[in-house]
């Protein structure tokens, strides 16, 4: 459901902050270190219970006082998040006025973050892929949070018995691994197949820009991280080299996303600003999927449109965002907008200096 309004208190370098947010995208911008990255990182914390930024959720409360409080209101049902902390105390999540846990945020504030770690998805490590994934799929189904938990909890047991160097115990774990990790494999080959589609799609859309023209070839594709036929029968076949390593080393949690164009790796063969180019459209192109696929709208946030990136392609970026169907908040360090680049429609924009 679309956010409708944003309200601050006392939170990083905000006193007191209230938004109005409007039915089509918005845009906040200003100078380095104005505020504009704060202000979408409060959205994400309203959805996940957690910063992009920090793990120290002390350090997001203000110079104005020993507390923060972020209030997120939703239309369609009307529905207020908000996020509290003492500087003594621990975070609270309320859900209309009622106490909740940061697991039921997701429910109803569901969000796709595009943020400087994103801009550099190809050249990032497999770890981040992977756990990118994992937060849109999180989204998708409960089955598969169930599963993700399930197979982690059954990993660490595994990792103790090899630790001990038991073998049994180890191996009593194989099964259970299996079956859960089968569950991921699933939803991620899948959910990357449908958004390898919608990203050609994406990109067709802009006809006239020839870098975004060539990524129709691009292809990407899951690796589940293990070797054999299937699961189960690389985790016995390692064994004797994982009692070595004292850890598991197939599975999942070894999984990775590779993207390629024309055999070679995208990561050898683009500059700095194609990469980042090409992250902003995979991550559009995920929530299109979760809209298209999924019948979820996931609330799209961009920190910094234009950095590394020029001219020439903002345009093409803002052409495709123009085509996409969820709600889209963005930032940058100026207006973008002049008269070679036309307006979204329903733009909003808060100038983020004003603020303060």
């Amino acid at each position: 459901m679309p956010i409708k309004s944003l309200r601050l208190s006392n939170f990083r370098c905000f006193k007191y902050v209230e938004c109005i947010f409007g039915d089509g995208p918005l845009l906040f911008y200003g100078r380095n270190g104005s505020g504009k990255t704060s202000l979408l990182e409060s959205i994400y914390l309203a959805a996940f219970g957690k910063s992009f930024r920090t793990t120290k959720t002390t350090s997001l409360i203000g110079q104005y006082g020993d507390f923060f409080e972020v209030s997120v209101g939703l239309s369609s049902p009307p529905t207020e998040i908000v996020v509290k902390k003492d500087k003594n105390g621990k975070i609270v999540f309320l859900i209309n006025n009622k106490k909740t846990h940061a697991k039921s945020l997701l429910e109803h504030l569901k969000v796709n973050l595009l943020d400087s770690r994103m801009f550099f998805y190809t050249s990032s490590s497999p770890d981040f892929r992977r756990k990118n994934l994992d937060r849109s799929l999180f989204l998708v189904s409960p089955n598969y949070r169930s599963a993700w938990f399930d197979f982690y909890k059954a990993l660490r047991q595994r990792n103790a018995g090899l630790k001990n160097n038991n073998p049994t115990e180890a191996a009593s774990w194989n099964e259970p691994l299996n079956s859960f990790g089968s569950v991921l494999n699933e939803y991620r080959a899948r959910f990357i197949q449908e958004a390898e589609q919608t990203l050609v799609d994406l990109v067709k859309k802009s006809p006239n820009d020839e870098f975004l023209a060539s990524l129709k070839n691009l292809k990407i594709k899951y690796i589940p991280g293990f070797k054999g036929n299937s699961l189960l029968e690389s985790l016995d076949n390692a064994m004797a080299s994982d009692l070595l390593k004292r850890t598991t080393s197939e599975g999942p949690h070894r999984a990775d996303v590779d993207l390629t164009l024309k055999d070679a790796p995208v990561k050898d063969l683009f500059s700095r600003g194609e990469e980042k180019i090409l992250s902003i459209l995979w991550g559009l192109a995920i929530s299109e999927t979760l809209n298209k696929h999924y019948d979820i709208h996931p609330i799209t946030i961009l920190d910094d449109i234009s950095s590394e990136v020029d001219k020439m392609h903002v345009i093409s970026l803002i052409e495709v965002i123009s085509k996409t169907k969820n709600q889209f908040i963005f930032s940058n360090i100026s207006d973008p907008f002049n008269s070679k680049i036309r307006s979204l429609n329903n733009l909003k924009k808060f100038h983020v200096e004003q603020f303060q």
